[in-house]
């Protein structure tokens, strides 16, 4: 199952992602490497301006549904293939990168599995936007169906978002082994909603219909004015350590360093007691109608289940991860409604 050439290329990279690289290289030295193996028309495809209208076109969607920028990874092979993917692998951590892998091996399983030409592992892109450079802001996108990556270098704030992951399906069989992208994070926001008393659960309700997650692409800074849910600071100590373990479960999809310093930023005890949790529809995470929110001062997280698009019994999952202070690494504004005057 899964003989395709991306799939392949993800095991030549090995299970351990960045933390299994042996290279000093710096990320730009790699993106460099990877534009070094193009042909002056992929190089064309691949660079976009860094800029704020160019940066935001990213989709959860599929490709049918959603046009994308950049070069079709299903599009190169040998040598660019292959830098494609140790660059991806630089950027991101161990669990980043295999949790990107296995998004785009969910997707390849749909494709044969399910049918239907609008899936596969060869329909995600990679973008380069401005300069690869050590002091100068650029962005590096890979994005596809139930993946969008967006890491700005040396911007204005230290960055991983937008981050958009998503899984159908939540569970497959390949090589004999379990793959389940989205297993952490599901265990981690589940394991924090179990502790929930009954009116706990209450506080925590938002009001209306929201179904899928409302941040998703397209609506860059369009946080609500107010943060909506439980407060933290009303919960145990054993329960605010429960949402750091579910936030860090988004985070550590980033570069070491870089996860580092956000956690600092989103765990510090102010901020966590500044962070609210909601739920709407259902708060079983296992549940079609489940939509469950952390919004911290500057940390945004969704995640909503729906129902399968190819497994109508079964449920897909939508998250996203967003800064308040940090989208984009800041080079394109900040939030300024809400509680946003709360961003240290």
């Amino acid at each position: 199952m899964l003989p395709d050439k991306n799939i392949q290329a993800y095991s030549s990279h090995g299970e351990q992602g960045g933390a299994g690289r042996t290279t000093t290289q710096s990320v730009e030295a790699l993106a460099e490497e990877f534009m070094a193996a193009l042909s002056a028309e992929e190089l064309e495809a691949l660079q976009y301006d860094f800029n704020e209208a160019s940066t935001a076109v990213w989709s959860n969607l599929p490709i049918r549904d959603a046009a994308r920028h950049g070069l079709r990874l299903g599009d190169l092979e040998g040598k660019s293939l292959k830098a494609a993917h140790a660059l991806a692998e630089a950027a991101l951590s161990a669990e980043g990168y295999k949790t990107m892998t296995e998004i785009i091996r969910a997707d390849e399983y749909l494709r044969q599995d399910a049918g239907g030409m609008q899936w596969g592992s060869e329909l995600y892109y990679i973008a380069i936007y401005g300069k690869p450079s050590a002091n100068t802001p650029w962005m590096l996108q890979i994005t596809g169906h139930h993946l969008a990556v967006n890491l700005v270098f040396n911007g204005k704030q230290t960055s991983a978002t937008p981050m958009f992951v998503g899984v159908e399906p939540q569970s497959f069989k390949a090589d004999a082994a379990e793959v389940e992208a989205m297993a952490g994070r599901i265990g981690a926001l589940a394991a924090f909603l179990n502790t929930l008393s009954t009116s706990e659960l209450g506080a925590a309700a938002i009001e209306g219909e929201i179904g899928d997650i409302i941040l998703g692409p397209g609506k860059d800074r369009d946080f609500p004015e107010a943060p909506q849910g439980l407060a933290a600071s009303a919960l145990s100590q054993e329960q605010r350590d429960l949402i750091g373990h579910a936030i860090a479960s988004w985070v550590m999809a980033a570069h070491a360093d870089t996860a580092k310093e956000l956690l600092e930023a989103y765990l510090s005890e102010e901020a966590i007691n500044q962070t609210y949790i909601g739920w709407n529809g259902s708060s079983d995470v296992m549940n079609s109608k489940s939509y469950i929110r952390i919004d911290g001062p500057r940390v945004w997280i969704e995640l909503a289940g729906l129902q399968g698009a190819a497994y109508r019994d079964k449920v897909q999952i939508h998250t996203i991860w967003r800064d308040k202070a940090a989208d984009y690494g800041a080079c394109f504004g900040l939030q300024e409604n809400g509680h946003s005057e709360q961003i240290k």
